[in-house]
């Protein structure tokens, strides 16, 4: 079986926290192996500059039915991430 090369990513972290941010994609690449890397890098950054969740699929231009199987999956997970992160900052 030949492996793929790593696919290169165009990340937009918010500002002072590029290592943890690619940190959380790439945890969440870990916690959805089904789901790509540049997809999960779509959403994300698009979550980021502000595109609601319902507004998601259209934004990237993909169909409705990518919703339930990569979108809501990739974002609670990154929601997920990013509160445990804040946890982990916030402890004395």
């Amino acid at each position: 079986m030949i492996e793929a090369a790593p696919e290169t990513k165009q990340i937009e972290a918010p500002a002072g926290e590029t290592n943890s941010f690619e940190s959380l994609l790439q945890r969440i690449d870990t916690l959805l192996p089904d789901v790509s890397l540049a997809e999960i890098t779509a959403i994300v950054s698009a979550f980021n500059k502000g595109i609601q969740r319902r507004d998601m699929c259209t934004h990237l231009k993909w169909g409705g039915a990518k919703y339930t199987s990569i979108v809501k999956p990739v974002l609670d997970a990154y929601e997920q991430l990013q509160q445990t992160a804040s946890w982990k900052h916030t402890e004395c």
